[in-house]
């Protein structure tokens, strides 16, 4: 299946409640560089650069960098991206495999040539226990 020619963006939705109303934010992150489009109760925004909501390395956000579970920075708040829509999970676990063939690829060619074990963070798997949970990253 090749996705780069049947979806144009990600679609996320995550909330936060404040006075006991749960406020939605809509993100739509879009893979053809056009702007993002973050909808906060019912007000559509277009950003350019999503930002990680990490202090520490408040870096700009990939397609690689989205999946349910991550945190990012909307205008200051920090949220977690908490749903996704088919198309969106379809695309993270279709990398994910991916990406997860190629590596264990990797780490076994390495592993003939290694004599020391190799370091975890190589061999640990990024999958979370969520549909479309898995860090690309």
């Amino acid at each position: 299946m090749n996705f780069s020619d049947q979806i144009k963006s990600l679609q996320f939705t995550t909330w936060w409640i404040e006075n006991n109303k749960k406020n939605m934010i809509n993100v739509e992150y879009k893979l053809d560089g056009q702007p993002h489009e973050i909808v906060i109760k019912d007000t559509k925004y277009f950003v350019k650069e999503l930002y990680s909501s990490d202090k520490r390395n408040n870096q700009q956000l990939a397609a690689w960098d989205l999946f349910v579970g991550a945190k990012i920075d909307i205008f200051g708040k920090t949220v977690e991206l908490k749903q996704c829509d088919l198309k969106t999970q379809e695309w993270n676990k279709f990398y994910a495999s991916f990406l997860a063939e190629m590596k264990n690829t990797f780490v076994e060619e390495l592993r003939k040539y290694e004599r020391k074990a190799l370091d975890p963070w190589m061999v640990k798997t990024a999958s979370g226990r969520l549909s479309a949970s898995t860090n690309l990253r």
